[in-house]
């Protein structure tokens, strides 16, 4: 899995600016993820969850928390949770997208490579 945890508000193949233009109106509420235990792909880096709300004011997120959140990234670095726009705290240390700490977990680099998946393993 690339994250962990990925929540947006924007339609799935929508590109940044587009949803910015045309924000969501769409509320979430009392979402708890909880006993999430594992790995990421890595290919976010450090970031391990993203969570992003719609810019719209009459579209909230509220009540999203995380328990028992165990995932981290094969980078090795401290994992990462990305979250704009979510009414309160999620239970977790998040950071913006637009912080240093969102971008140098996004940049960060795997130094070991991955285990490879066999297409057909049986």
């Amino acid at each position: 899995m690339d994250y962990g945890v990925i929540l947006d508000s924007c339609y799935f193949n929508i590109n940044e600016t587009t949803c910015e233009q045309y924000p969501s109106g769409m509320n979430v509420s009392n979402v708890l993820f909880e006993n999430f235990t594992g790995y990421t792909s890595g290919i976010y880096g450090n970031a391990v969850a993203k969570l992003t709300c719609s810019t719209n004011p009459d579209a909230v997120c509220h009540n999203i928390k995380f328990k028992n959140f165990n995932v981290t990234s094969p980078c090795g670095g401290e994992p990462v949770i990305i979250c704009d726009g979510i009414d309160g705290g999620i239970n977790a240390p998040c950071v913006s997208i637009d912080s240093n700490e969102a971008k140098v977990a996004l940049a960060a680099k795997c130094q070991t490579p991955l285990a490879p998946i066999d297409g057909n393993p049986w």
